[in-house]
């Protein structure tokens, strides 16, 4: 999914004419997922060669963990206390994180950024 590497984000949401975001997750404690998150920024995908400049770190309730199948796909979508934190930028070293400290709550909707901006949308509705 991304060039000159073997690494496979969680998922990755490509548009056109936008560049890819990619969100990774982990049940809590979720040790590494900022930090893998944080990596991502600046690799090209692979299907298209654009930059990654956007990436979503959620952490997973513990409670999924027990999940699987239907009952899965259930809980994740009635699930609403995910914590996240968005991060950008064009190479690990040079990142923002939104919020600066703490995390976001909220669903799987939010995680995965529903409603937000697009350059080719003004308001959530299509230009043009």
């Amino acid at each position: 999914m991304l060039v000159g590497t073997n690494k496979r984000p969680d998922i990755m949401v490509m548009e056109p004419g936008v560049s890819p975001v990619v969100v990774e997750t982990e049940l809590l404690p979720a040790a590494n997922v900022e930090s893998e998150t944080i990596s991502r920024l600046g690799e090209l995908a692979r299907i298209d060669g654009r930059p990654i400049l956007s990436s979503i770190a959620v952490r997973l309730p513990e409670r999924l963990k027990k999940c699987s199948g239907t009952s899965l796909q259930q809980e994740l979508g009635a699930a609403d206390d995910f914590d996240m934190a968005l991060y950008t930028g064009d190479k690990p070293e040079n990142h923002f994180r939104w919020p600066h400290w703490g995390w976001l709550n909220g669903d799987i909707n939010d995680a995965v950024g529903h409603g937000t901006a697009r350059p080719d949308r003004e308001g959530g509705k299509p230009v043009g």
